[in-house]
Protein backbone atom coordinates (compact mmCIF):
# COMPACT_ATOMS: atom_id res chain seq x y z
CA UNK A 1 0.00 0.00 0.00
CA UNK A 2 1.32 3.23 -0.72
CA UNK A 3 1.58 5.85 2.20
CA UNK A 4 0.35 9.17 1.72
CA UNK A 5 2.09 12.05 1.63
CA UNK A 6 2.29 13.67 5.00
CA UNK A 7 0.39 17.12 5.36
CA UNK A 8 2.25 19.98 6.70
CA UNK A 9 1.57 20.75 10.78
CA UNK A 10 -2.06 22.70 10.81
CA UNK A 11 -1.64 26.09 13.17
CA UNK A 12 -3.50 26.67 16.21
CA UNK A 13 -7.28 27.46 15.35
CA UNK A 14 -7.93 30.84 17.77
CA UNK A 15 -11.66 29.86 17.40
CA UNK A 16 -12.95 28.14 20.65
CA UNK A 17 -13.78 24.03 19.63
CA UNK A 18 -17.14 23.54 18.81
CA UNK A 19 -19.87 22.71 22.00
CA UNK A 20 -20.25 19.28 22.78
CA UNK A 21 -22.81 17.24 21.83
CA UNK A 22 -26.15 18.07 23.84
CA UNK A 23 -24.56 21.51 24.34
CA UNK A 24 -25.90 24.84 23.73
CA UNK A 25 -24.07 27.12 23.85
CA UNK A 26 -22.06 29.06 26.83
CA UNK A 27 -22.71 29.15 30.03
CA UNK A 28 -25.26 31.37 31.01
CA UNK A 29 -23.73 34.54 32.34
CA UNK A 30 -25.42 37.12 35.33
CA UNK A 31 -27.96 39.71 34.02
CA UNK A 32 -26.49 42.64 33.35
CA UNK A 33 -27.27 45.24 36.82
CA UNK A 34 -30.48 47.35 35.77
CA UNK A 35 -29.58 51.00 34.86
CA UNK A 36 -29.35 53.70 37.86
CA UNK A 37 -32.66 55.61 38.27
CA UNK A 38 -32.85 58.61 36.65
CA UNK A 39 -32.04 61.45 38.13
CA UNK A 40 -35.18 63.97 38.90
CA UNK A 41 -36.05 66.63 36.68
CA UNK A 42 -35.08 70.05 38.23
CA UNK A 43 -37.72 72.23 37.25
CA UNK A 44 -36.83 76.15 37.14
CA UNK A 45 -37.76 78.20 40.40
CA UNK A 46 -40.41 79.57 40.44
CA UNK A 47 -40.43 83.47 40.45
CA UNK A 48 -40.22 85.19 43.40
CA UNK A 49 -43.29 87.63 43.97
CA UNK A 50 -42.69 90.98 44.87
CA UNK A 51 -44.11 92.54 47.91
CA UNK A 52 -46.62 94.71 46.70
CA UNK A 53 -48.21 91.98 44.92
CA UNK A 54 -48.41 89.66 47.53
CA UNK A 55 -51.78 90.27 49.04
CA UNK A 56 -53.19 90.66 45.69
CA UNK A 57 -52.33 86.75 45.05
CA UNK A 58 -53.04 85.96 48.45
CA UNK A 59 -56.72 87.23 48.25
CA UNK A 60 -57.51 85.88 44.66
CA UNK A 61 -56.74 82.44 45.52
CA UNK A 62 -59.02 82.54 48.07
CA UNK A 63 -61.68 84.04 46.31
CA UNK A 64 -63.74 81.86 44.17
CA UNK A 65 -66.61 83.19 42.15
CA UNK A 66 -69.45 81.57 43.49
CA UNK A 67 -73.30 81.50 41.14
CA UNK A 68 -75.02 84.22 42.61
CA UNK A 69 -78.61 82.46 43.88
CA UNK A 70 -80.45 86.20 43.51
CA UNK A 71 -79.26 85.85 39.57
CA UNK A 72 -82.84 85.86 38.11
CA UNK A 73 -81.91 86.77 34.73
CA UNK A 74 -79.91 83.41 34.27
CA UNK A 75 -76.40 84.94 33.56
CA UNK A 76 -73.36 83.12 34.31
CA UNK A 77 -70.78 84.16 36.97
CA UNK A 78 -67.57 85.99 36.28
CA UNK A 79 -64.75 83.74 35.67
CA UNK A 80 -62.95 85.09 38.54
CA UNK A 81 -63.65 87.50 41.09
CA UNK A 82 -64.52 90.76 40.42
CA UNK A 83 -62.45 93.83 41.22
CA UNK A 84 -64.56 95.57 43.68
CA UNK A 85 -64.76 92.33 45.61
CA UNK A 86 -60.67 92.41 45.59
CA UNK A 87 -60.30 96.31 45.99
CA UNK A 88 -62.70 95.44 49.53
CA UNK A 89 -60.06 92.47 50.47
CA UNK A 90 -56.94 94.70 49.62
CA UNK A 91 -58.35 97.62 51.30
CA UNK A 92 -59.11 95.55 54.85
CA UNK A 93 -55.79 93.98 54.97
CA UNK A 94 -54.45 97.71 54.58
CA UNK A 95 -52.63 96.63 50.98
CA UNK A 96 -54.83 99.42 49.44
CA UNK A 97 -55.38 102.97 50.58
CA UNK A 98 -58.65 103.91 49.52
CA UNK A 99 -58.74 106.87 46.41
CA UNK A 100 -59.94 106.33 42.84
CA UNK A 101 -57.56 105.15 40.37
CA UNK A 102 -55.80 103.38 42.76
CA UNK A 103 -56.91 99.60 42.25
CA UNK A 104 -56.79 100.24 38.95
CA UNK A 105 -53.40 101.13 38.31
CA UNK A 106 -52.75 97.98 40.27
CA UNK A 107 -54.36 95.61 38.62
CA UNK A 108 -52.82 97.17 34.85
CA UNK A 109 -48.88 96.67 36.68
CA UNK A 110 -49.83 93.71 38.03
CA UNK A 111 -50.94 92.33 34.73
CA UNK A 112 -48.41 94.28 32.72
CA UNK A 113 -45.48 92.19 35.27
CA UNK A 114 -47.40 88.56 34.39
CA UNK A 115 -48.75 88.02 38.26
CA UNK A 116 -52.85 88.30 36.49
CA UNK A 117 -55.41 88.41 33.86
CA UNK A 118 -57.47 90.81 33.50
CA UNK A 119 -61.16 90.71 32.07
CA UNK A 120 -64.41 91.84 31.55
CA UNK A 121 -68.11 90.65 31.19
CA UNK A 122 -71.13 91.74 29.65
CA UNK A 123 -72.18 94.58 31.93
CA UNK A 124 -70.62 97.83 33.27
CA UNK A 125 -68.91 96.93 36.49
CA UNK A 126 -68.17 92.89 35.97
CA UNK A 127 -64.57 93.50 35.67
CA UNK A 128 -63.07 90.65 36.88
CA UNK A 129 -59.16 90.07 37.85
CA UNK A 130 -57.50 86.33 37.75
CA UNK A 131 -54.17 85.00 38.73
CA UNK A 132 -51.97 83.69 36.31
CA UNK A 133 -50.17 80.82 35.79
CA UNK A 134 -46.54 81.87 36.67
CA UNK A 135 -48.50 84.06 40.08
CA UNK A 136 -50.33 80.11 41.29
CA UNK A 137 -46.78 78.67 40.58
CA UNK A 138 -45.21 81.50 42.13
CA UNK A 139 -47.55 81.38 45.02
CA UNK A 140 -47.42 77.70 45.33
CA UNK A 141 -50.57 76.67 43.53
CA UNK A 142 -49.28 75.33 40.45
Amino acid sequence: MQALPASPPRAADPSPPPPAPGAHGPPPTAAPPPPPPAAPIALPRPPAVPQKYRPLLRILLTLQPAADPSNLAGAAPPPAPLWSAVGTHLQREGALAPGKGKLAALFAQAQKDGWVNLGKGETEGSEWVRISARGRRAMGKA
